[in-house]
């Protein structure tokens, strides 16, 4: 930026707008929060915070447990993303109707699990990451009339991994009380969501199959 010859509250402007703070808060003001290649900065680790009583959870969280709740964090992450991409590019009303619901469960989850310090710096949780931003790009390149169709597989897939997930891993492998009993919560939602992802991708199968 060239601050030369201006009048010098203009000059203090530009001067103050070129500083590394504010060329920084420029760039993440223009940053497309749907673009899955500007996806990874919203997954980064959280840093660890002192045990108080803000953090209650804190003491009581294995290692592994907080790696497996940073896990499940990037998930509700990309189907938040998931659905707000495939809002962006228009879907069939019913669909759509399905997919503004879950956007809202999955960004109401953001922070749940915050007094375990969920580690999403975990190796799996980051190899998940750019499995997302894979999909994600996927979802916005599909074909405008396949977009339904290729929300509610992508949504169906990842809901039932994370069903399998939590009973085969998570809750099997926890040892705090808490900890268990919050993911044994999610069974019930999780079937919810998973039953209706089905319907309504066997609903827009069945339309497919009728059209002429």
């Amino acid at each position: 930026m060239h601050c030369a010859r201006l009048s010098l509250p203009a000059l203090l402007l530009c001067l103050l707008a070129a500083t590394p703070d504010a060329r920084a808060a420029q760039a993440q003001a223009k940053v497309d929060p749907n673009d899955p290649a500007a996806a990874q900065d919203r997954y980064v680790a959280p840093k660890v915070r002192p045990a108080s009583r803000e953090v209650p959870g804190l003491l009581r969280a294995q290692p592994e447990e907080r790696a497996g709740l940073g896990l499940l964090s990037v998930i509700d992450q990309y189907q938040a993303d998931l659905s707000r991409v495939a809002l962006d590019r228009g879907l069939d009303p019913e669909v759509q109707a399905w997919a503004e619901s879950a956007l809202r469960d999955h960004a109401a989850r953001k922070g749940r699990r915050d007094p375990w310090l969920p580690d999403i710096g975990h190796p799996r949780a980051q190899a998940w990451i750019r499995r997302g931003q894979q999909e994600l790009a996927a979802l916005r390149a599909a074909d405008a009339r396949a977009v339904s169709s290729a929300y509610l597989q992508a949504m169906t897939q990842s809901l039932a991994e994370t069903q399998q997930l939590l009973e085969d891993e998570l809750i099997p492998q926890a040892t705090t009380a808490d900890v268990r009993a919050y993911l044994s919560s999610l069974r019930g939602p999780l079937a919810v969501e998973l039953s209706t992802a089905r319907r309504l991708q066997m609903a827009g199968e069945s339309k497919a199959g009728d059209a002429p």
